[in-house]
């Protein structure tokens, strides 16, 4: 079984059992899969023996329904006349009622009958026939072990082109243990198996895998290098794991070592080892071989140290070929290469990079923290944030003394500078047309840096185009440089855009674009190098080099987007996505006319990913205190008082406040209202200066009766109301936010 198939077959084996055996009203008490390159195993506990008897009603059509249906009714229950089924008075008329008595019947006929077509209909990604015969399935079958109760299940399997019987035989390691093995019982299986040199549990193989290659490498003073992703592949190639360790040649060692690395993990399944000291990958690996020989492996690694001195050399023909024509010069190869039948080539998305890239630096503005001291404590986030996720840092192949990626307003001067000049966003695409990248799509963006670096460019352009893919995924890391930042977030500014131009939006789970992935790139880039970027004026400079007429729908389109991720991401980091929406979603003043709502509209759309995130930890540390929690139900209690149709055209007058707590609530939010637009106080500062509010207003809605008996007075609290919610959503549009519990 193909390893990428494994877990969703056992998934699947799993699913479809146990929704067969619930329609036979029988429930397993417990059940455990097992998936291995040769074996696909479900063990269930607790089957009754028997299934019980069961009387099934089924309700049909009333009696002077038209003919057509009560035939229908009667062909779907497998009946032939209407004297076959019971009529059921109701109220509503009379109707027919099927119904069918079923024996009780063992429980391992109903499994001889059942599973034949379950196997025979088991959903496999790709399937194949073998021989003579009609069944499809992923492999040729060569046994069916089936046990009830510690006896074997007898049933044939149709479109086979030999008999195959199920039984209570399976077959251990093809070569170590080929001799068949007979199992009695659920707790037999892994035990007789693993004598026979099969280890049927995934997990137990990873297990041994790392143990053994751990082993190996520390005799050898080494750490392997972490790839999950690659050792859950390698568990589904083998049954019996054989770690063994092998030499790279030395006279590949100048090589890149991404180059070597791509080598061993893409073609040969190889685990990569590391010197600790260094951090750099050491001239040894791992190979996992499915036997074990008298020789201890001595012919194994050496026939595999051979293959890899073939694949070296040619990954090094590449190597050596690629240095002979510059970056530059493959441009119009470029025009080869299609990005996207309605968005064109490679060379039209290179030709928008160069244009967008300038204007995308120019409008990035740095943390207030800039400049060294900020840099610092950008650095220690980054490298905090690293240690957090598993992560290395520096990054293997990044050059000694990297500037760091938290730029100050006068680095990014002088990147929109560099970049302007050496139209390096024109080259970071170049080497998809290069025989490595060609040959290791993984490498694309890697190698450029390398070939950048040879064509005599300096080390932020080689940075830029090296890192510009950047981030991969949620625990990758974020280019490295300020300069690869930009052509990185230019890169995938101008995806998103253009995917959004032509209606190609991520639908439920379904993203084939990546278009989510690109997203939280800028998230994370902007995030985590406190850069502030206006994502709508972004998003319009993007768009205008698509030709695309200033849409402003498009542009909030995309930008909520953007937002709907950064929701999700902060609230991995344990911030409420309603309280995400709601500093992102400022409220309008209330409306006069409270037929038309109560100021739910937006009325400005927040776009800098690094004030959002600052604000909305804010707004929750302040939600979280007893002030804050208060003043959120005294609004939403505001709210619901005032939704009703009142005509408020006059103004707030005090003149008409009969009560001392009417008075006390008026000039608290007087104190506050020069503040409200947040121009002169920072957001949290603002946020202490509303919890001023929670006494006046517990105060109001405590002695204040607002519907009085004279119609001004009641007008004038209505008022006093609005502006408290008017104060409130200037905050933070509170409408969004849910009570916590």
């Amino acid at each position: 079984i193909p390893a990428g198939m494994q877990v969703r077959a056992a998934d699947n084996l799993a699913r479809l059992v146990t929704a067969l055996l619930a329609k036979a009203n029988l429930h397993p008490t417990q059940s455990q899969t097992y998936v291995a390159p040769q074996r696909l195993a479900l063990l269930l506990d607790g089957l009754d023996k028997e299934i019980p008897a069961q009387r099934i009603e089924k309700k049909g059509p009333r009696v002077n329904a038209p003919t057509k249906t009560i035939e229908g009714f009667l062909k779907a229950q497998g009946l032939t006349d209407t004297k076959q089924l019971q009529i059921k008075t109701h109220p509503k008329g009379d109707f027919y009622l099927s119904v069918q008595h079923k024996p009780a019947r063992a429980t391992r006929e109903f499994l001889q009958e059942a599973l034949p077509q379950l196997i025979s209909t088991f959903p496999w990604p790709k399937s194949m026939c073998w021989g003579a015969g009609r069944l499809r399935w992923v492999r040729p079958l060569r046994s069916i072990l089936c046990l009830f109760d510690g006896q074997p299940v007898p049933f044939a399997m149709d479109g086979l082109a030999r008999d195959l019987i199920a039984g209570d035989v399976t077959y251990g390691h093809r070569f170590l243990a080929p001799a068949p093995i007979t199992i009695k019982r659920n707790k037999d299986y892994l035990p007789q198996l693993e004598k026979a040199k099969v280890l049927a549990d995934p997990q137990a193989r990873m297990e041994r895998i790392r143990t053994q290659a751990t082993k190996l490498a520390k005799a050898k003073g080494l750490e392997l290098m972490a790839n999950e992703k690659l050792l859950t592949e390698i568990a589904g190639l083998i049954e019996w794991p054989v770690c063994l360790m092998g030499e790279i040649d030395k006279n590949f060692l100048t090589l890149p070592p991404e180059v070597l690395t791509a080598v061993m993990h893409t073609h040969q399944k190889y685990l990569t080892l590391k010197d600790p000291k260094n951090g750099q990958l050491a001239p040894y690996f791992i190979i996992i071989s499915n036997m074990e020989t008298k020789d201890k492996g001595a012919t194994i690694i050496a026939g595999n140290e051979r293959v890899l001195r073939a694949r070296l050399a040619d990954a090094e023909f590449f190597w050596t070929q690629d240095k002979k024509t510059a970056l530059r010069d493959r441009l119009s190869h470029l025009e080869n290469i299609i990005f996207h039948a309605q968005l064109g080539t490679v060379a039209d998305k290179v030709e928008r990079l160069q244009k967008l890239a300038p204007q995308i630096a120019s409008h990035c503005q740095a943390a207030e923290q800039g400049g060294e001291g900020g840099k610092e404590q950008g650095r220690e986030r980054g490298e905090e944030q690293n240690r957090e996720q598993g992560r290395e840092s520096p990054a293997p192949h990044a050059p000694p003394n990297a500037p760091s990626n938290i730029p100050s307003n006068a680095s990014l001067n002088a990147t929109s500078k560099m970049i302007a000049d050496t139209g390096v966003a024109g080259l970071c695409k170049a080497d998809l047309v290069t025989s490595m990248v060609i040959e290791f799509p993984s490498l694309q963006g890697i190698m450029g840096g390398y070939y950048a670096a040879h064509d005599g460019l300096d080390a932020q352009a080689a940075a830029a185009i090296r890192d510009h893919y950047k981030p991969l995924g949620p625990n990758d890391k974020i280019p490295a440089t300020p300069a690869s930042c930009i052509i990185a977030l230019t890169d995938k500014i101008d995806t998103l855009a253009g995917f959004w131009s032509i209606d190609e939006k991520p639908t439920g789970s379904k993203d084939p674009y990546a278009l989510r992935r690109a997203a939280l790139g800028i998230i994370r880039i902007l995030l985590e190098t406190k850069t502030h970027l206006p994502l709508c004026d972004a998003f319009a400079l993007a768009f205008d080099l698509y030709d695309e007429k200033l849409d402003k729908q498009l542009i909030i389109d995309l930008r909520d987007f953007v937002i709907e991720r950064l929701a999700i991401y902060l609230h991995d980091k344990g911030i409420r996505a309603d309280i995400t929406q709601a500093v992102c979603e400022l409220a309008g003043p209330i409306a006069t006319d409270r037929s038309q709502g109560v100021g739910k509209k937006p009325l400005n759309l927040a776009d800098d990913v690094v004030e959002i995130d600052k604000k909305a930890r804010q707004l929750n540390q302040f939600l979280a205190t007893e002030d804050g929690d208060n003043l959120l139900t005294a609004f939403q209690r505001a709210a619901g008082i005032c939704s009703g149709p009142h005509k408020l055209a006059a103004p707030l007058s005090p003149a008409l406040f009969a009560e001392a707590d009417e008075r006390a609530l008026y000039e608290a939010i007087e104190k506050i209202a020069p503040y409200k637009q947040l121009g002169d106080v920072e957001y949290g500062a603002f946020l202490k200066t509303l919890a001023d509010l929670r006494k006046p207003i517990d105060n109001f809605f405590e002695k204040i009766l607002v519907d009085h008996e004279d119609e001004k007075i009641k007008n004038n609290r209505y008022r006093l109301l609005d502006n408290f919610l008017n104060i409130m959503l200037s905050a933070a549009n509170f409408y969004l936010i849910e009570k916590r519990k």
